[in-house]
């Protein structure tokens, strides 16, 4: 997914193999540019798709009628930049992206998964774990 693929190389965007710590004052010009050019562009693109599947399906999934793989990876990436960026979301009109996000957070399975031992935490070292 190119949204994510943009969020990572902003946190290491001197050496993608690299610690975000040994590159972090160089990345900095890159954080800011994501924040304010691209991570509200993806929640323009995320937020219309939503809003359109909604008002032909009465879902609150990013295609059809049923959760699927998809929605998992976006929300994996909302996940991500809301904990990364929250202001950004501040600014954003995301009415669905916040109700959608909310909606499969709850999803039992996925609740039980976010709060156990097995989750990687985020780390503010970058949108994406």
């Amino acid at each position: 997914m190119v949204a994510v693929e943009e969020g990572i190389r902003a946190w290491h965007a001197i050496d993608a193999n690299a610690s975000y710590y040994d590159q972090k004052e160089a990345t900095q010009p890159f954080i800011e540019y994501y924040k304010t050019k691209r991570l509200p562009k993806w929640l323009d693109f995320f937020e219309k798709i939503l809003r359109d599947n909604y008002e032909k399906t009465g879902k609150l999934v990013c295609v059809g009628n049923e959760v699927s793989w998809v929605d998992f990876c976006v929300f994996h990436a909302i996940d991500g930049n809301l904990f990364e960026c929250p202001e950004v979301f501040e600014k954003e009109p995301t009415e669905y992206i916040k109700k959608f996000h909310t909606s499969i957070r709850e999803r039992p399975n996925i609740k039980t998964y976010l709060n156990s031992e097995k989750r990687n935490k985020f780390t503010h070292t970058g949108p994406i774990v």
